[in-house]
């Protein structure tokens, strides 16, 4: 999992050993770097045990931790000014009592949570720096918790399989997320280039070339800024609403439906949820194959098709995220060639949208988020993917 990082990596991991060396005044033993990753299709499948396609992303949150001889605890980070000291035992109990109902919150919680989940028996000092815009759908609360299991982890390690699993466990079980293993598994498995192909299912993750670039075509990330909050959001609803439908279809998730399974779902809201899930599983498949031929153009078509069955069945959209995808739909009539198309981007609710278009219509979208922006309470950021990054990574 160690390994020589790329130019634009390595000034942030460089950052992270000095913030650490500034605050505890020794160097850390270890130093991982956890990802943020943008999911280019395939929301709201994994929990049914679809499938999707997601790209690892040069926006990381780096976890620098050096051991102790006692059972003291230091924390802080660059993010808020979080600093706070703790014992072994006040973590574990508050570990516990999210167990029994009460939820954890912040860099306290997902050290709790992990300390808890690890049985960590030593003291040890922390420090984590990022530059992922959390609450955007970038999966900065996954890149965390793996930093954090990974760091605390060492120096023996953990198999892949086993960091995912505790990553979801900390989320499900002391965050009150129900979440899936998309990010967890995406982060891990990503590779430069390539996005990962997951089967939730099958717990299998394949890296695939994705080449955008030399085909004229750009990927950006724009950055609504209208922060979610999963557990406090419609997120477990749908869960709860898709293994009804997979239920009520006497199917062991819906993945295993048949293309027209949803019409026989008498729940005109079921029918929706399951329409989304069947609709979209079959757009990975597609995207997949497209991308091996460098079809880019309808690549980008299903991103939009995409967003409409978010919107539109899934009901996961809100109108910041709209408004910016019909702007990046809307320069479609002023292309020669090619196509732009775009779709939110995780679980929704606020976040993110995605959007992959040719190079040469990069003034025109430029123009039309400006124009939208003037509508919107916050200005949108835009975020350009030159390519996709690694994955976790130990850099030190």
């Amino acid at each position: 999992m160690k390994n020589a990082l790329r130019p634009e990596q390595a000034g942030p991991a460089h950052q992270a050993m000095e913030a650490f060396i500034h605050q505890y005044s020794h160097p850390p033993d270890v130093l991982f770097r956890a990802p943020g990753r943008v999911n280019c299709i395939g929301d709201h499948t994994d929990y049914q045990g679809g499938w999707s396609l997601p790209i690892a992303l040069t926006l990381a949150t780096h976890v620098a931790l050096a051991w102790r001889d006692d059972a003291q605890v230091r924390v802080g980070s660059d993010l808020h000014n979080v600093q706070f000291s703790s014992t072994l035992s006040e973590l574990t109990q508050s570990a516990q009592r999210a167990i029994a109902g009460t939820p954890l919150e912040g860099l306290g919680g997902f050290t709790a949570a992990a300390v808890d989940l690890l049985a960590v028996d030593r003291g040890f000092d922390v420090w984590v720096t990022s530059d992922l815009p959390v609450g955007s759908g970038l999966s900065s609360s996954a890149a965390l918790s793996l930093g954090l299991l990974s760091a605390l982890s060492s120096p023996s390690g953990r198999a892949q399989a086993d960091l995912i699993r505790l990553a979801q466990a900390m989320e499900n079980r002391y965050l009150g997320v129900n979440s899936g293993i998309l990010d967890q598994t995406a982060i891990i498995y990503a590779r430069a280039d390539h996005a990962v192909f997951i089967d939730a299912e099958a717990g299998t993750a394949s890296p695939i070339p994705f080449d955008f670039a030399s085909s004229g075509y750009q990927l950006w990330i724009i950055d609504t800024r209208t922060p979610r909050s999963l557990a406090h959001s419609a997120y477990d609803q749908r869960v709860a609403e898709t293994r009804q439908a997979s239920r009520d279809l006497q199917l062991p998730n819906l993945r295993a439906a048949a293309k027209d399974d949803w019409k026989r779902l008498a729940d005109p809201i079921l029918r929706k949820r399951a329409r989304h899930v069947i609709t979209e599983n079959e757009r990975v498949h597609q995207s997949v194959a497209l991308a091996a031929k460098g079809r880019w153009d309808q690549v980008a078509s299903f991103f939009t098709a995409s967003h409409r069955s978010l919107r539109d069945d899934f009901e996961v959209s809100t109108p910041a995220l709209d408004a910016v995808v019909n702007a990046v739909d809307g320069v479609n009539p002023y292309l020669s060639e090619g196509f732009a198309g775009a779709r939110l981007t995780g679980a929704g609710f606020g976040g993110s949208v995605i959007a992959l278009f040719p190079r040469s219509a990069e003034a025109h979208l430029r123009n039309a988020i400006a124009e939208t922006a003037a509508t919107l309470p916050v200005q949108p950021v835009i975020i350009p993917v030159a390519q996709p990054a690694d994955g976790l990574r130990q850099v030190h």
